[in-house]
């Protein structure tokens, strides 16, 4: 009985720590994440992937009305979008490219205008709005392609 005890104990103690250190590890990343907001980040940009996965993307939803890659070479937006890129893991990193090669509708403007300036002003709203939890996610894959937004 004073085994089971014992073991009992030791159990919650472990479960206890292991939470206390998943909490204190998900404090600093939000800390992080707010620290690094907006800053200009030095990393090698593997455009043929992020530039893969857009192709992916785009076949998946045949989504018309983006430029077509001679304007984007034209424009050399790849040097663009290295430029302007202030996200914080691979997915902001779609995000962008998927946005710079999409022809702006002018009803759209407007309301991506005001998020835009929401964002940058409103600190708890970013952070709901923003999953920090991915903020160290740096790595591109292209493999599984995207996922099918009917599911």
């Amino acid at each position: 009985m004073f085994l089971v005890l014992i073991l009992a104990t030791l159990a919650v103690a472990l479960v206890a720590a292991v939470s206390l250190w998943a909490q204190r590890r998900q404090m600093r990343l939000r800390a992080l994440f707010r620290a690094d907001w907006g800053k200009l980040r030095v990393r090698d940009h593997r455009m043929d992937a992020i530039a893969s996965a857009y192709r992916s993307r785009r076949a998946h939803l045949h989504e018309p009305g983006s430029l077509d890659d001679r304007t984007w070479a034209d424009l050399d937006l790849d040097a663009v979008f290295r430029a302007i890129d202030r996200t914080s893991s691979t997915l902001g990193q779609a995000a962008l490219y998927c946005r710079l090669h999409a022809a702006p509708v002018s009803l759209d403007l407007g309301s991506f205008e005001a998020l835009v300036a929401r964002m940058a002003t409103d600190a708890p709203a970013r952070e709901r709005r923003s999953d920090w939890r991915v903020y160290r996610i740096h790595k591109v894959t292209t493999s599984g392609g995207w996922p099918d937004p009917a599911r």
